[in-house]
């Protein structure tokens, strides 16, 4: 399924670097529970295997940048005086990734996902030698060095949370106003950490109070998802798997800053949706460099609006000749989303009145003026088949006009 390119939104719903699918194939497989398993489907503690790594790149490994200089040797070198230290404290592991580590996923803590026994013997023998919440010894690899953490096996069923994020200056999407030092941002989520678990059922209040997420008007929602399906960095997965429900997590370091989370009873998962979008700027709107007014930019919405509806069958084109927004050179791609998740409320409401193939708006974001069409995803598209009155439009499959 793809995911939203929305850049208005987080790297949380963007595709995975080529890197790590690399370092995945060369580690000998796939960490995501393969698609014909039932989100549901329990999975016992001997049969997979999960854990995290450590990559340290040297001269001679596929992915490493003419910027690295070290040798086999000398990776090996520092990745065993980091292993002496982790092995004495494993906790620090996903600190120590984000902190250096060379591999894609870094940023969640160096965490890949559960492998099958199989591809657990074959490829990564050295797994099968640790207890849970141990360490590795060294081990080279054509990814490069690597240091391997047991992990806890994430429950093969649907997780929900919601966050607090804690920015320092210069981390994406960061409040203007943020001025505080990464050191200072740990200190201060270790402060709400402490708050929230006094009194966890204020979790949401501390949230809209406190966060400099762009998803505190919303109590931090993330929605529910299931694990080891690129919804989310596999990072929030074992973070908000290991908790209870109603449980606050330690805080987890992300290019948003330092994010704490609280996990809750997932909610049935809302609609899919899919389309594309046309932006129109103005003076003032986040990320435009555009000098009309926003009245301008509203009339010249409705006049790409006019155009679209007469023939909807091209507006991919429309995007790529006239929207202001990243996403114009893929036709306006949004990708697909549920309902609630990434997108502003106003596309959601706006996307959800569509028929599919049809075109709405001009609806107002911070970013400007959007003229949507809906498309159909491949779950919507399954969904019709077994339900054909799906694919009318809301005010057309009661058989009345409105």
């Amino acid at each position: 399924m793809a995911v939203s390119r929305y850049d208005a939104r987080s790297e949380r719903f963007m595709p995975r670097p080529a890197a790590f699918l690399y370092l995945l194939l060369a580690l000998g497989g796939c960490g995501a529970t393969p698609s014909s398993e039932t989100p549901t489907q329990q999975v016992a503690e001997g049969e997979r295997y999960a854990f995290s790594a450590i990559v340290f790149l040297h001269v001679g490994v596929e992915t490493a940048s003419d910027t690295v200089t070290r040798s086999l040797d000398e990776a090996k070198a520092e990745a065993a005086a980091l292993a002496q230290t982790l092995q004495a404290d494993p906790g620090g592991f996903a600190d120590a990734a984000r902190r250096v580590s060379e591999g894609a996923e870094a940023e969640s803590g160096g965490y890949l996902g559960s492998f099958d026994l199989a591809t657990v013997r074959e490829h990564h023998p050295a797994v099968l030698d640790l207890e849970v919440g141990e360490v590795s010894d060294p081990v080279a690899r054509e990814v490069g060095v690597v240091l391997y953490k047991r992990e806890p096996l994430v429950e093969a069923t649907d997780l929900s949370a919601r966050r607090l994020v804690v920015a320092w200056k210069g981390a994406n999407r960061a409040p203007a106003g943020v001025t505080r030092s990464k050191e200072e941002a740990l200190a201060r989520a270790r402060e709400l950490v402490a708050q929230a678990r006094s009194a966890p059922e204020g979790f949401e209040a501390l949230v809209r109070a406190e966060s400099d997420g762009y998803d505190k008007g919303r109590g931090g929602y993330l929605g529910t998802w299931t694990p080891e399906t690129e919804r989310v960095p596999l990072g929030y997965d074992l973070t908000v798997g290991r908790l209870d429900i109603g449980g606050i997590s330690e805080p987890y370091a992300s290019t948003f800053g330092y994010e704490i989370f609280q996990r809750l009873e997932p909610k049935p998962l809302p609609p899919l949706f899919a389309g594309r979008h046309i932006v129109i700027g103005y003076a003032g709107a986040e990320g435009s460099t555009a000098t009309r007014t926003r009245a301008q930019a509203q009339a010249r919405a409705e006049e790409l609006l006019a155009l679209a509806k007469k023939e909807p069958e091209t507006f991919a084109r429309l995007a790529v000749e006239y929207s202001e927004h990243a996403s114009g050179k893929d036709g306006g791609d949004l990708g697909t989303w549920r309902k609630g998740s990434t997108m502003p409320d106003a596309l959601d409401q706006a996307i959800e009145s569509l028929a599919f193939e049809g075109v709405g708006g001009p609806v107002e974001t911070k970013l400007g003026f959007h003229v949507l069409q809906r498309i159909e995803s491949p779950e919507e598209r399954s969904e019709r088949y077994r339900n054909p009155v799906r694919d009318q439009a809301p005010d057309e499959a009661d058989g009345h006009d409105h």
